[in-house]
Formats: structure tokens, C-alpha cells, sequence
């Protein structure tokens, strides 16, 4: 069971709108993005690391797709990391393209279902929420937490600005009274979307738990920008620059870590229909095909024959050369590598146990 408590929380034009005209005007925003594609630049740093890298983001109901490409000294790479599902099965593949954008190998994994990503711009504007709806489905949103705490008694409180909404609540099962709270900033100029939004755990959590007294995830939105809407054939704003930021929970010895995710929005199109290979890949010949459902078993193939093989052999040993010392290109070499053997003998085997 979820506790949504919303306190109101002073801010510059809160006479203009109640807590309830604040919700349901980001319940309308939120409910009427049907489908949504994004492309955009992230940046990370923390921790003494940090990279680059230009990513596409797609959401049709259930269907979604994350593809994600290196920006090395503010060039694209040309390998590409992929990661969708139709709703029915996921797939995970690695390719890479020439000049003209043609496929020259790839290796896809498909599984039934497969984790979406944690930090992509949906989450920007809250129709998924850090932390809460990998467990909690459709109830981890804004959408729904909101919604559902608008029978409480609400309540001035100033401690996060203008246009803030409070929403302590707890999971079911909990001991606690609230695992997490919930402070978001609704901002009624720019389609009622939040200009941020924070979750950190309850003063519950934090009393009993020590280490989760510092940890916090945020969005913060610093641009926003109108891009056009199928759906009603005008525009509507979307967030164009927005930031992640997370701050580690500590023990007493230990000092928080703070992540920061920078996200630069170069593209966005809102309620049209997408592209069907976004969620479920073409795939081209001379690809590795792992397929790990039920019905295949973990079953390797290879599209193109034993001349794929030597060709994949080849364009691994060049890659290899361009890219000795990095280890997850690597890494992702050796996995191609024990896969192109793998499906060399079983298309062999194949081959043999036909003639016989």
C-alpha cells in the first residue's frame, strides 16, 4: 500500500493554482504521451570517471528502445549498443556501421523480457520514477503517486521552493511508515511538467538506517523547449537540458559519492507512430543470433553461412588493433569471439548431421 501524503509547499504563483489544478494539470500533460522518442547527448561524471555518449530513447506502451553510441574527443563512434523490446521478448545486440550507415556485423541476444534503463528522459519528467518503478510498475511514477494522496490533508511547507509538492509514502510489506519521500516541483509555465523532483528516503528510513541518510536522487530540469505533438498537431514543451544527479548513502567512516548525469535533448517527437524495427530488430545477415527464451534454449546461429564466420573473424581482428587497451571493447571482442566459435561449430555440426 502506498502512503502519498501531497504537502503544498510555498511558491512564487501559488495563488494562481491549488494543489489539485497543480496535479491534474500534470496528470493531463503526463497521461497524453502516448508515444515518445528522444535523441539526446548524456554525459556522466563522478567518482574520478566520466564519458560521453549520443543515445536514442523510444516508448510505445510496453514497447521501448535505448541505443547508445560513444562520443570519443566529440566524435560519434561507430559501434552501436542497442537494447528493446516489443512487449514480447527483449533484445540486446552490438553493431557496427561504415560510413554509409550499413550494418557490417552485429551479435543480438534475445530473452523474454529484459530491466529498461534507470536514467533516460522519461524519467525526466516523471512518468517513471529512480528507484520505485523497477519494483512497483505503473505505481512507480508521478502519475500515480499524486493522484493518489489528493484525499489527505495538504499543508504548507517551504522547504524545496516554489511549486513544491511533498509526497511521503511507503511500499507494502514495509515496517516503516515511509520508506521514501518525494519532493517535486511542479512548474505550471512549461505544460505543468516538474522542474524537479527528488527522492530520498523518509526521516523513518533515515532514523533506523544510518547509511540512508545521505542518499538522494534528482532530476532537475534548466531548459525546456516546444516540440511538435501528433496528437494535437500544435506543440507542447519536453524538456531540452535536464540533470541527474545521485548522492550516495554512507556508513559513519565513509564519504557520500555524488554522481551527475547531463543530458542535452537535441530531438524529440511526442504521439507519432514509430518505427516497428525500434523495438524489434531487422536483423541483417552475418549476425550472431543468441536466442536465450524458453523455446530456444540458448540456441547460437549465425545469418550468412561459414563465409560469415570468416568475415566476423576478420573485422574482430581489425577492431582489435584500432582499440587495444580498452577494456570494454575488449571484452565485447572476446564475447564476439567465443560466439563466432561456437556457432562455427554448431553450424558445422549442423552441416554434418544433415549429410549423414
Amino acid at each position: 500500500m502506498f502512503l502519498a501524503t501531497v504537502v503544498f509547499a510555498d511558491c512564487g504563483r501559488c495563488d494562481d493554482f491549488s494543489v489539485p489544478e497543480l496535479v491534474s494539470g500534470y496528470s493531463e500533460a503526463a497521461s497524453s504521451i502516448k508515444t515518445l522518442y528522444v535523441e539526446y547527448d548524456e554525459t556522466f561524471s563522478g567518482h574520478d570517471q566520466g564519458w560521453s555518449r549520443r543515445c536514442v530513447f523510444a516508448r510505445d506502451g510496453e514497447k521501448w528502445h535505448f541505443s547508445t553510441r560513444p562520443i570519443v574527443d566529440e566524435v560519434d563512434a561507430v559501434e552501436e549498443t542497442v537494447e528493446c523490446s516489443d512487449g514480447k521478448q527483449a533484445f540486446l545486440y552490438y553493431l557496427r556501421r561504415d560510413s554509409a550507415g550499413k550494418v557490417d556485423f552485429g551479435t543480438i541476444q534475445i530473452t523474454e523480457s529484459r530491466a529498461e534503463p534507470m536514467v533516460t528522459p522519461e524519467y525526466a519528467i516523471g512518468l517513471k520514477v529512480p528507484e520505485l518503478s523497477r519494483n512497483s510498475g505503473a505505481k512507480g511514477s508521478l502519475l500515480f503517486l499524486l493522484n493518489s494522496g489528493l484525499s489527505t490533508t495538504m499543508k504548507s511547507e517551504g522547504s524545496i521552493g516554489s511549486g513544491g509538492l511533498i509526497l511521503p509514502f511507503s511500499k507494502e510489506g514495509s515496517d516503516l511508515k515511509a520508506d521514501y519521500r518525494i519532493s517535486v516541483k511542479i512548474d505550471s509555465d512549461h505544460g505543468f511538467l516538474p522542474a524537479t523532483y527528488q527522492v530520498e528516503f523518509s526521516d523513518e528510513a533515515k532514523e533506523k538506517y544510518p547509511s540512508h541518510r545521505d542518499w538522494s536522487l534528482r532530476w532537475e530540469t534548466t531548459e525546456f523547449q516546444r516540440f511538435p505533438d501528433g496528437m494535437s498537431g500544435g506543440e507542447r514543451w519536453f524538456p531540452s537540458a535536464t540533470k541527474f544527479t545521485q548522492v550516495s548513502g554512507k556508513s559513519d567512516d565513509e564519504k557520500s559519492l555524488v554522481f551527475m548525469n547531463l543530458f542535452s535533448i537535441r530531438s524529440v517527437v511526442i504521439n507519432k507512430e514509430l518505427d516497428p524495427s525500434l523495438f524489434n530488430p531487422q536483423i541483417p545477415r552475418g549476425t550472431t543470433v543468441v536466442d536465450s527464451t524458453s523455446n530456444g534454449k540458448g540456441r547460437i546461429s549465425l545469418h550468412g553461412g561459414a563465409q560469415a564466420v570468416d568475415n566476423r573473424a576478420k573485422q574482430l581482428a581489425e577492431i582489435s588493433d584500432r582499440s587495444r587497451g580498452g577494456r570494454y571493447v575488449s571484452t565485447l571482442i572476446g564475447i564476439n569471439f567465443l560466439l563466432i566459435i561456437s556457432a562455427a561449430i554448431y553450424f558445422l555440426f549442423k552441416r554434418r548431421h544433415s549429410r549423414s
